[in-house]
């Protein structure tokens, strides 16, 4: 059994014998013109020639009876389709299909939302919490450069890249980051400690058994008391 699917009727016009079906001119395309037929029908088209500039018509293609399907490309010029029938052609295209819409009423229903203004107390408060942020920003700025015055003071090389990468920026540093600065800082302490500072260290008094001081000091001790 062969099902003759037609849609909607009402989107199919006839072309009646004699007339034509009129295309306008727009960008380069392809039409798709579906016909349905009573007997066997040839199609032709006329459209502007090229070099004359003249109407041409051509031979277009033959649909057999039913319902048939003719595609092809156009240019940008208007061009005719007409039917060599002695009955009338139903006929549907895309090209007929309404583009757009025609609104009756021009009363519009949008509502612009208009901004309203903020509370001042809100602004002034938005305000101070902006210089605040300006002020810590500042700081941090200012405890970066001093921290990376220090370690270059102290001979240690790329001072402004551990600065960075501890946390001059300041709070966070990663604990290898860490032991990375602290290892510099201890390297540092064993150079001073080879080349010394030139204080000489204090005896270390002998202790006896009995936690005394040696004899010497306790005879200055005895003279002392003594002397008291």
């Amino acid at each position: 059994m062969e099902i003759i699917n037609l849609k909607d009727l009402l989107r199919w016009a006839e072309m009646k014998p004699g007339e034509v079906i009129k295309f306008n001119a727009g960008n380069p395309r392809k039409v798709r013109l579906q016909v349905n037929c009573r007997f066997q029908t040839a199609f032709y088209i006329v459209h502007v020639d090229d070099l004359t500039g003249e109407l041409a018509e051509r031979f277009l293609a033959t649909a057999p009876a039913g319902l048939a399907v003719i595609e092809f490309m156009t240019g940008g010029q208007p061009f005719r389709i007409g039917a060599d029938a002695s009955d009338a052609v139903l006929y549907y295209t895309a090209e007929m299909e309404a583009t757009g819409i025609e609104v009756p009423d021009a009363e519009s229903f949008t509502k612009i939302a208009h901004r309203r203004a903020r509370n001042p107390e809100l602004e002034q408060m938005m305000f101070l919490m902006n210089q605040n942020m300006e002020r810590r920003l500042a700081q941090m700025d200012r405890d970066h450069a001093r921290q990376i015055a220090e370690l270059a003071a102290r001979g240690v090389e790329d001072a402004e890249t551990l600065v960075g990468r501890t946390g001059g920026d300041l709070h966070i540093g990663a604990p290898s980051q860490r032991e990375e600065l602290a290892q510099a800082d201890g390297a540092l302490a064993g150079t001073a400690k080879a080349g010394g500072n030139g204080r000489k260290k204090s005896p270390v008094l002998p202790v006896g058994s009995d936690g005394a001081a040696s004899a010497s000091d306790s005879d200055d001790g005895e003279a002392g008391s003594g002397a008291a």
